[in-house]
């Protein structure tokens, strides 16, 4: 009987503090239905205009012969530099920052496989000057390869492909 009695004790004291609570909470309720109503927010800045990209790629497409050593000379291996002709005295001088391995390789429907490399011409440069790429073994090694001059892209912004058969 004591359990019971405590059991009741201990529901009717769990009541009391669950509707004092609620008696406590009545006015906050109350307050909040008397708040004015909130401003809208104010009105989102427009986008920015999409920024206006300027410029154009240049692209190297390097067709290795069926004879390439693969085994010896991976084309992980091989360097490019493209180089510009001066406008004074003649002579080409390398392009600083168009420097570097190829990108990647593929292979073609006909079996053919393709190194690829490209460099972003900046508006500044479109339709300026005369270039060339060299292709070297490795990094200060020798050269295998030199293509055409060519102008770089004009401010139509196509790209430039140039092709160059490599050979070992």
């Amino acid at each position: 009987m004591a359990q019971k009695t405590r059991c009741t004790r201990t529901k009717l004291a769990t009541t009391s503090v669950c509707i004092l609570l609620a008696l406590a909470l009545l006015p906050l309720v109350a307050l909040a239905a008397e708040l004015p109503p909130l401003p809208p927010p104010p009105p989102l800045p427009p986008l920015p205009a999409p920024a206006n990209i300027t410029g154009a790629t240049l692209e190297l497409h390097v067709q290795f012969s069926q004879a390439w050593p693969w085994a010896t000379v991976p084309w992980q291996d091989l360097w490019t530099v493209v180089q510009r002709e001066k406008s004074v005295g003649g002579g080409w001088c390398d392009v600083a920052g168009w420097q570097g391995g190829l990108d990647s390789v593929a292979i073609g429907t006909d079996g053919q496989i393709t190194g690829q490399k490209a460099w972003w011409v900046a508006k500044e440069d479109l339709g300026r000057g005369t270039y060339r790429w060299l292709v070297y073994k490795g990094e200060g090694g020798d050269l295998l390869a030199t293509s055409d001059p060519f102008n770089p892209p004009d401010a139509s912004g196509r790209p430039v492909t140039v092709e160059l058969p490599l050979a070992p």
